[in-house]
């Protein structure tokens, strides 16, 4: 079998393309992949700063930069937990909710462009594959 034919390095191509699409996108605003991700993935209501790594799947040490720069940067707040003096809830400022907004565009307009150049039929059968692949290998994780 060649490379180009098995499936993880087509993903590991995709993911890798994708990436630096984002990355370019990201530069322009003088901002990181990991920063737009984190942004997206922080609800209005707030996110235990805890909860923000295992849901992204990003170390702790990693996220701690992150949410650091995000704050100095005026993007987020942190705000100790009303019940557990211990905890750290994060928020979206203003101007972080403004720059989650442009994520969230980028990401539609990623979307439609791969659905204007495949076609929505075929784009639904990839998903529809992706998440039957995902459901596959889950399935085999102890």
């Amino acid at each position: 079998m060649k490379a180009e034919e098995s499936i993880d390095f087509q993903l590991r191509r995709t993911w890798t393309s994708l990436m630096r699409y984002y990355n370019a996108k990201a530069k322009a605003e003088s901002a990181t992949v990991a920063m737009a991700m984190v942004l997206l993935a922080i609800p209005p209501d707030g996110m235990p700063s805890t909860h923000i790594g295992p849901k992204m799947g990003i170390e702790s040490t990693s996220l701690s930069r992150i949410l650091n720069v995000l704050e100095e940067r005026g993007m987020i707040e942190r705000n100790r937990d009303k019940h557990d003096k211990r905890k750290s809830i994060v928020f979206l400022t203003p101007a972080g909710k403004k720059q989650r907004d442009k994520s969230k565009s980028e990401v539609i307009q990623m979307n439609k462009m791969i659905a204007d150049g495949i076609g929505q039929k075929k784009l639904l059968t990839c998903l529809n594959t992706l998440e039957e692949i995902n459901n596959i290998l889950e399935q085999q994780i102890p």
